[in-house]
């Protein structure tokens, strides 16, 4: 029997790997590693960059079998010309450090330097990104929810929210050389369950179990606060009921149920996701419901990025979905991501790929996407021996907490 071969055009987007566009003689029975070699020959002299590989895409979807059970499955003829595009195979983060804790790690947020999490031990802590230097510090009354940063400020600042109904914010000391209380946020009149500081990080948005989202002034001080200030004597340190109280500068009532998770679109647009099946956008500006999305079962999260203008939600069905905020009708899901058996609780887009998303789930593992094959994961990134609880994405760094009250900190092989 003769051999069959399919005519295949190589091209990529990747500028330094640029070849001619002409047609290849493929065997069928070619896959990734033949379609490797076959680049190789072209782009490099004999041994040279043998690490360097690449992924394949086929009418923008991953190869991951032969071209025989792609052109099959796709049912697409083999007397067409198939064009294949290759993309570099990116190294993933892998495990770098894995810190244990005395109770379920709830959430979490990475600055420049430092990661801080909150437990359900009502503790917040920080520590270097290799996860050394631990501070803890205690200032709720019951478990911690939210933690985020205050990445713009003059000074070193975080939020937190508790299920005791309150939000704190943070603001290091110099003189003492520890982050002290500086200010109680009171309103919510149920656990507040997230956090969002705004682009310009002057203000911050808050979402509760009491269904309501409200908005907050970033600043740790006001007239009458400094007054107090200058009148205590230098060594007097403020006791609790000496902390600033503040109030919410505007309240949303958009939800029906709790609110489980916020995220800024622009300065004055907060997107919203809660356990009634919605996600909404919010113009703040004119306290107005700007789009609302309508899923089928309840949202724990979201995730925004701003150069693809997509959201990608993780819900009780266990099923990852994305969304285009660009289409008048939000309501069609631009692709489902459906790998993972319980509860998807956290997601996240890479900060480095615009096409990769990280999900995690109370079924323990922690996946990586490329939203551009919704058939099944990159890669499993890692896994909890409990239910992931919050995972947080920044520039070289991933970091995971669940249930099983551990920190694992994920790097690239390059910067670990």
């Amino acid at each position: 029997m003769a051999e069959i071969h399919v005519q295949a055009k190589l091209f990529t987007n990747l500028k330094e790997y640029k070849i001619q566009e002409t047609p290849f003689s493929l065997h069928i029975d070619a896959g990734i590693n033949e379609l490797n070699n076959l680049l190789k020959s072209l782009l490099f002299e004999e041994n040279a960059k043998e690490s360097v590989s690449f992924n394949f895409l086929i009418n923008n979807e991953f190869l991951f079998s032969t071209l025989k059970e792609f052109v099959e499955r796709k049912e697409i003829s083999t007397e067409s010309v198939l064009e294949i595009e290759f993309v570099l195979n990116d190294e993933y983060p892998q495990l770098s450090n894995s810190i244990n804790h005395d109770d379920w790690i709830s959430c979490i947020d990475i600055s420049s330097r430092e990661i801080i999490f909150g437990s359900y031990d009502n503790t917040v802590t920080i520590c270097d990104r290799m996860g050394n230097s631990i501070i803890a510090m205690k200032g709720h009354q019951m478990p911690i929810k939210a933690v985020s940063w205050v990445s713009n400020s003059p000074t070193n600042m975080f939020i937190t929210a508790s299920q005791d109904q309150t939000l704190l914010i943070w603001e290091y000391d110099k003189k003492l050389k520890e982050y002290v209380k500086k200010v109680v946020c009171r309103g919510h009149s149920a656990s507040v369950d997230c956090i969002s500081v705004s682009p310009n990080s002057e203000k911050f948005a808050s979402g509760s179990w009491d269904k309501m989202i409200k908005i907050w002034d970033v600043a740790t001080t006001d007239e009458e606060e400094e007054t107090m200030v200058k009148k205590r004597k230098k060594e007097e340190i403020k006791t609790d009921e000496e902390i600033l109280n503040k109030t919410p500068l505007s309240s949303f009532a958009s939800h029906s149920e709790p609110v489980s998770c916020l995220t800024w679109k622009s300065a004055n647009e907060l997107i919203s996701a809660s356990w009634d099946q919605s996600i909404k956008i919010l113009d703040i500006e004119i306290n107005d419901t700007k789009q609302t999305i309508s899923g089928t079962k309840a949202f724990l999260d979201i995730s925004f990025s701003n150069e693809s203008n997509l959201i990608a939600s993780g819900s009780t069905d266990s099923i990852a979905r994305i969304w285009d905020t660009r289409i008048d009708n939000a309501a069609v899901v631009k692709s489902s991501l459906s790998s993972h058996k319980s509860w998807i609780t956290c997601v996240e887009w890479s900060p480095a790929n615009v096409n990769q998303l990280l999900t995690g789930s109370y079924d323990c593992n922690l996946n990586l996407w490329d939203i551009r094959k919704s058939t099944a994961p990159l890669t499993k990134i890692g896994s909890h021996n409990d239910k992931i609880l919050s995972a947080c994405w920044k520039e070289d760094i991933l970091v995971s907490g669940g249930a099983d009250s551990k920190l694992n900190i994920y790097q690239h092989l390059s910067t670990s």
